[in-house]
């Protein structure tokens, strides 16, 4: 439980920091925030969370960590996902954009009896794939997340950035 709660504080600060990473009009930087919800496979649930637009490594190579939380199929899901992807522009739409990395899982499983020394919980660093499209003209953006390993097998999002 300790190790549980210390991982949430450290999150939590994690984002109540973000504002105070220095600016900068081009590379890494703080661009925003903001939500994210929508539906996960295996475990089968809805999930919310948020995420932060912290620049372009290189060129087109974004920087998007997040967090979710998902509920459902007698199991909590709470997933970080430092992901990295590769933005290709469309014209007068937005921008296409693949990519992945991994994402540290912590599962919490509602069990039927609460037997002692059995332990209900997971942890599993897994590896995934994205792809979506951002609007030009919101911040809005649609994706979706196929698990390779240890990470939920399917997952369709929608979110929106608040600039900063």
């Amino acid at each position: 439980m300790r190790g549980t709660t210390a991982t949430l504080m450290i999150v939590a600060l994690g984002i109540v920091a973000l504002p105070m990473i220095a600016q900068a009009e081009e590379g890494v930087g703080f661009r925003g925030w903001g939500v994210r919800a929508g539906y996960q496979v295996d475990p089968d649930q809805p999930f919310f969370g948020a995420h932060a637009d912290l620049g372009e490594l290189v060129e087109n190579l974004h920087f998007i960590p997040n967090v979710t939380i998902g509920f459902g199929d007698d199991a909590t899901l709470l997933s970080i996902s430092p992901d990295l992807s590769y933005w290709f522009p469309v014209e007068g739409v937005g921008s296409l954009y693949a990519g992945g990395l991994l994402a540290f899982q912590w599962f919490k499983y509602d069990l039927e009896v609460d037997l002692p020394g059995i332990d209900d919980t997971d942890t599993e660093l897994g590896f995934h794939a994205i792809t979506g499209l951002v609007l030009n003209e919101a911040p809005i953006f649609f994706e979706a997340n196929i698990g390779i390993e240890d990470t939920p097998d399917f997952k369709l999002a929608v979110g929106y950035t608040f600039p900063y």
